[in-house]
């Protein structure tokens, strides 16, 4: 899957797709006004756009395993993708 083709921030206009970051630890970030959001859906994040993946939900709140750097992320915006993936024993990304 080339993740550079998901879509961007910048490209959405519904605000309503956007969460908050709320906070960071290492590679993993938590995230608020995230109602609509699914389990193992692949997210934006930040203003760089990292690209991640939820992996907790409780209310709106998710927490999101991100495949990148995450420093100084506290405060940027999440945008949900709608997309789900699953990983094959090689490591491949595929969209599900």
């Amino acid at each position: 899957m080339d993740l550079s083709k998901l879509p961007k921030i910048r490209d959405e206009e519904k605000e309503s797709e956007f969460g908050y970051v709320h906070g960071v630890s290492g590679p993993v970030v938590t995230a608020t006004a995230m109602a609509g959001a699914a389990m193992y859906e692949l997210v934006r994040v930040g203003h760089s756009e990292l690209v991640g993946e939820i992996i907790r939900l409780e209310g709106d709140m998710a927490t999101i395993q991100v495949y990148e750097e995450t420093c100084i992320l506290t405060g940027y915006i999440a945008l949900l993708l709608h997309l789900t993936v699953a990983v094959s024993q090689n490591g491949t990304l595929f969209r599900t």
